[in-house]
């Protein structure tokens, strides 16, 4: 069985083979002469405040779907905004509220998504992919195109017609509090072919993929979302590291970028704003010197680095950005851009080029105010399919990060001991997948496997008796302190130590003092999903080889 699971998922990666060869030949949602005359036609017959409101991405959260309703009537039916960014919630709810949408207007809406470890990131009972970091130890680009053509069909099943992927932030600082995973690693080479083989199986599946965060939020210590982060890199080393990716990604001919809220000196040094807002980063770098042609959104506009300005979405325009995600106030962010145009800030002809470059991507993404169909939605989402891939990205993913035995790190699971350290004690089966079964499954597979089970957790009084030279592996799933010092007692007691990490790489290094790598052989499986756990163990346990690579450049020596 396990045999024919990896030759399906080889065949179907291998039909991506021939695609992925062809990255760097052209565009796969091309605007061509053609489209782009008709949406400007289209712009023009639209009133000036419409041809204004195309340019809004508001968000609709699911939370309170009374509330949801009266916003897409009061955004789609009473603003005609030309997007919508549906966030958290039940797939049955979000297709209500398209179908809603799309009803109130007569011009298809762009849907958007953030979904970088696929619809799960935002809609509950939806298949689970690997984070990026995990992604960045896979070597099979294959299979990354093969993730990305999935990522797509899902979409474009859920109405979604832009999901807000990949994150091509190169993660060169290990204490950024807001990349960190969401990066394929710290190697610019490594994230851009990534980023592209990905980017390209979405887009070739009829969904834009946007590369963010322009122009690069990798080597910051502060998160976006709270301050405007300072990058302090000279500019030889902005457009060496950072920029790398993003050039290969619009040389690839892939459809949209997302420009962060940041403060890069070696960038812009004169008007002193956001690169979001930036018309020296964005129009001149980005659309100039770059030459990049596609849509451009803005990071969401209701975070602490751009929310001091009134004018923010004037400023964003004026910039260079296509389409405003998330301002705060969808009718004062309309009416603001009227005024300014009324005032002669901004000109008709501005808002008329940015108005036709969202409507030819609506008609090459052939939009449309069809309905979507919510019966079966689920077991279209969760096929079998999906999960294999997902199964062999995981597998792919499994690191060996240190053998001090020279075995593959591979061990004789019924002479051993397992132990989970995790604040809930069933944490080492957390995520267990889309079905009661799976996590049944994988009950009696450790338990069948393994001559004792122990979990060490908030409410264990104490760490179990252990033999000097007895087999142990430990599970870690959390970088709290108690278990850093649990690990520590363990590796101190016993010689013969497995540690699986079920985290990221920089949160292995807190546990730097507790390894003793001499005698320690130590695992990386980045997350703790059903899929990074199984994969793991078949891994430990010799049915797999161990074929992930570290993404990101860390040391466990003491």
């Amino acid at each position: 069985m396990k045999r024919l699971k990896l030759l399906t998922v080889a065949i179907f990666a291998l039909m991506c083979s021939t695609a992925l060869e062809a990255l760097c030949q052209g565009r796969v949602i091309a605007i061509t002469p053609e489209v782009m005359s008709e949406a400007q036609r289209l712009a023009l017959e639209m009133p000036m405040r419409e041809r204004v409101a195309q340019l809004m991405m508001p968000v609709v959260k699911m939370f309170d779907m009374d509330s949801a309703r009266i916003q897409i009537d009061k955004y789609v039916g009473e603003c005609r905004v030309g997007g919508i960014l549906f966030y958290k919630g039940e797939c049955a709810e979000q297709i209500e509220l398209y179908n809603r949408a799309a009803s109130a207007t007569k011009h298809p809406i762009m849907v958007a998504i953030d979904g970088e470890w696929g619809l799960n990131m935002r809609l509950r009972h939806t298949p689970r992919f690997p984070v990026n970091m995990a992604l960045g130890a896979v070597q099979d680009m294959r299979l990354i195109y093969a993730y990305g053509e999935e990522m797509g069909r899902q979409c474009r099943r859920m109405g979604i017609s832009v999901n807000f992927a990949p994150s091509v932030d190169v993660n060169s600082n290990p204490d950024n509090p807001v990349i960190g995973r969401r990066s394929y690693g710290d190697d610019k080479e490594a994230v851009a072919n990534r980023a592209i083989a990905y980017a390209s199986g979405l887009e070739k599946a009829g969904v834009l993929s946007c590369a963010k965060h322009f122009p690069g939020h990798g080597d910051t210590n502060q998160d976006s979302h709270k301050t405007l982060p300072t990058v302090s890199r000279s500019r030889s080393d902005v457009f060496d590291i950072d920029l790398y990716p993003f050039r290969r990604y619009v040389e690839a001919g892939l459809g949209s970028v997302m420009v962060a809220h940041l403060n890069v000196p070696a960038l812009d040094s004169i008007t002193g704003v956001s690169t979001s807002l930036s018309p020296v980063v964005i129009d001149g770098l980005l659309r100039h010197e770059m030459g990049f042609d596609g849509l451009v959104f803005t990071d969401a506009l209701d975070m602490k680095g751009v929310t001091k300005y009134d004018d923010v979405c004037v400023r964003a325009l004026l910039a260079g950005n296509d389409v405003l995600v998330m301002p705060v106030d969808v009718e004062r962010s309309i009416g603001s851009v009227l005024q300014a145009l009324d005032e002669g800030r901004i000109s008709e002809e501005c808002i008329n080029a940015h108005c036709s470059k969202v409507l030819a991507y609506k008609l090459a993404l052939r939009l449309d105010n069809q309905p979507v169909n919510a019966e079966g939605i689920l077991q279209d989402l969760n096929s079998k399919e999906c999960y294999q891939l997902i199964s062999a990205l995981a597998e792919k993913s499994v690191t060996l990060v240190s053998d001090c035995r020279k075995k593959a790190g591979r061990i004789d699971a019924r002479k051993s001991t397992l132990i989970a350290l995790g604040d809930d004690e069933n944490l080492r089966y957390r995520s267990l997948g889309d079905t009661l079964v799976t996590a049944r499954e994988f009950y009696r597979y450790i338990d069948e496997n393994y001559g004792k089970v122990v979990s060490y957790n908030s409410r264990t009084e104490k760490l179990p008796q252990l033999g000097k030279r007895e087999q142990v592996v430990v599970e870690v799933f959390s970088a709290k302190q108690r278990y850093i010092d649990a690990l520590a007692a363990i590796t101190k007691r016993c010689s013969n130590v497995v540690v699986v990490f079920y985290v990221n790489p920089y949160e292995m290094l807190t546990f730097k003092n507790s390894l003793r790598l001499d005698r320690n052989t130590v695992i990386c499986a980045y997350e703790d999903t059903y899929h990074a756990q199984r994969a793991a163990q078949e891994a430990l346990q010799g049915r797999i080889a161990f074929e992930g690579k570290m993404p990101v450049k860390i040391s466990l020596e003491r």
